[in-house]
């Protein structure tokens, strides 16, 4: 699509009759003692995420990527059952904090090897998938919705005072705040630590540090998306259980360099009638990336469950799992120490890594990029999203192509 200078590929997002439609909580101790009369669900037992482990990989064990086009095998990845300190404990802090301090790239790479796609499947196998490339213009697809949510910029972030503002409980089953999930590391948890976004019938948008870790080198299994979660008590889960996540993807410039450019990932997600139903977001890349400057944002997100939410339904203040949204401007489309990122000043805490950071247009809600870093670094008076440039937008459309749902059509024109 061409507009003004704008050059894009926008993906819609459907709604109404057949199909309407990363936050979460990081614990120092994940134990079952009570705090704050709140109880903690305990990890997994070694056997009950073994006996996961190999129910999901006989979830993808029929799927062959080479049979698709650009698929390179790369032998087994190196998971987070392997390395108990990437998958519980002290690596929700880590991943936590790296919101507010992104990570410095390893070293150079050059453009083309860093938007190579890193595949990695429930079963352990690995691939490589070189760049991907859409034409210029590809038409948009269905209808939007009809009502924006929010309440204009706010101007204001944690770096002031909190006008972050919570869903109502009735909303949760509603697009679009069921198509806006938690994720969680066990199927009954109480809360998570990164958020996500719908942006098709089973795939969600996400932060890059939240499916891989560089440090330990692994990916983050098992993991579970809950759309819609809605605080701590046993209605949590609003739009029913969590979803088994089958596969996960991220950049190489994020696998390998450690680049916050490319610090975004992707959830493959068992397919399922109730996760199409739910509805997605639009997406797109804008070319200038200078047009976004000055655009209207929107973050909807699960903050850290143990941090201070101004409105929280909570007499504690606590966030306690519930959905935010705050709201913004872009201040500045790729400062020069970082030229993928978009800096904003839209109230988010350690947890809303992965957020979906949107805005509204031609009548819908187009997702720019998932929210990844808070202040100290780069700009260290504003937040931070990761732009999603067009390579990574094309990326999302040949996984619409390559692992379809048989319960929703989502294509990219």
């Amino acid at each position: 699509m061409m507009r003004m200078g704008l050059y894009a590929a926008l993906v819609g997002l459907t709604m109404g009759g057949t199909l309407a439609a990363c936050g979460g909580t990081v614990d120092t101790e994940l134990s079952s003692e009570a705090t704050e009369g709140v109880v903690r669900e305990a990890r997994p037992s070694p056997e009950a995420a073994a006996a996961e482990a190999r129910l999901r990989a006989g979830m993808v064990a029929g799927l062959d990527p080479l049979k698709l086009k650009g698929y390179v095998a790369e032998g087994r990845a190196r998971t987070s059952l392997e390395v108990p300190e990437a998958a519980f404990g002290n690596n929700y802090v880590r991943r936590m904090e790296l919101q507010g301090q992104a990570p410095a790239p390893r070293g150079v790479m050059d453009a083309r090897t860093a938007e190579e796609g890193i595949l990695v499947l429930a079963d352990g196998r690995q691939f490589r998938k070189t760049r991907a490339e859409l034409p210029p213009e590809v038409r948009d697809l269905l209808a939007p919705p009809s009502q924006k949510e929010g309440g204009g910029v706010s101007g204001q972030s944690l770096i002031g005072t909190d006008d972050k503002t919570v869903i109502g409980t009735a909303n949760y089953t509603t697009y679009p705040y069921r198509a806006v999930g938690t994720i969680l590391s066990n199927s009954t948890d109480i809360n998570g630590w990164c958020s996500g976004a719908l942006i098709g019938p089973r795939l969600v948008l996400t932060a890059g540090h939240c499916v891989y870790d560089p440090d330990s080198k692994a990916w983050s299994w098992n993991t579970w998306f809950s759309p819609g979660h809605r605080g701590e008590d046993s209605s949590r889960f609003a739009n029913g259980t969590p979803r088994r996540v089958v596969g996960l993807w991220s950049w190489n410039g994020w696998v390998s360099n450690k680049d916050p450019n490319y610090d975004v990932g992707f959830m493959l997600l068992e397919d399922e009638p109730r996760t199409a139903s739910l509805g997605w977001f639009g997406f797109g890349w804008w070319e200038p990336k200078t047009v976004l400057q000055g655009v209207s944002i929107g973050v909807l997100q699960y903050p850290g469950a143990n941090y201070t939410c101004v409105d929280s339904p909570l007499a504690s203040s606590r966030c306690g799992a519930f959905q935010y949204y705050a709201s913004s401007i872009i201040d500045v489309a790729g400062p020069s120490a970082c030229p993928n990122l978009l800096t904003h000043q839209a109230d988010t805490e350690p947890g809303s890594s992965g957020s979906p950071t949107y805005r509204w247009y031609e009548g819908g809600r187009w997702i720019v990029g998932p929210h990844a870093y808070g202040t100290g670094y780069c700009t260290p008076s504003r937040n931070k999203a990761v732009r999603l440039n067009q390579s990574m937008a094309s990326f999302a459309c040949t996984l619409f192509t390559d692992f379809p749902s048989q319960y929703a059509t989502r294509t990219c024109g």
